[in-house]
């Protein structure tokens, strides 16, 4: 999977007018979505947005999020298909499969707790990721199950 720096993409950024270094807001628009992952926002940031852009057969290893801060929070993430289709596996706690659906454009899927694989279905299959922040690296936030 490739993987852009954020400082690399093309998108409308909204600054304060009081305080012209806060980043108040962000607009990303789909054609400027590329293929791979694209992080959006800035890894401090509270709310972590990213797209994906993925071939027919292309995947998400199964992984689940950790707790952090002495069991206090944990990632939290959602999908929106934009176009094409993914396969979605989902666990349960203990890592034991206990289903997976396919999701299309408009559709939302939203994970809480367990984990989560996918696998593109179709050429050019594009999705949001939205998921609790900030991100302190893949060490201290999966684990592949």
């Amino acid at each position: 999977m490739i993987y852009l720096d954020i400082r690399r993409v093309n998108m409308k950024k909204i600054y304060s007018q009081i305080d012209p270094d806060l980043l108040l807001a962000q607009i990303n628009r789909l054609k400027d979505t590329h293929q791979g992952k694209l992080q959006l926002s800035d890894p401090k940031e509270f709310l972590q947005v990213g797209t994906m852009a993925l071939g027919p057969g292309e995947h998400i290893p199964a992984h689940k999020h950790m707790w952090k801060e002495g069991g206090k929070t944990i990632t939290q993430e959602s999908w929106i298909v934009i176009q094409g289709s993914i396969k979605g596996v989902f666990y349960d706690t203990n890592d034991t499969v206990i289903g997976e659906d396919t999701l299309y454009p408009g559709d939302c899927f939203i994970n809480y707790y367990g984990g989560h694989s996918l696998t593109s279905l179709e050429p050019n299959t594009i999705f949001y990721e939205i998921k609790t922040g900030p991100y302190q690296g893949r060490e201290s936030d999966k684990i592949d199950i």
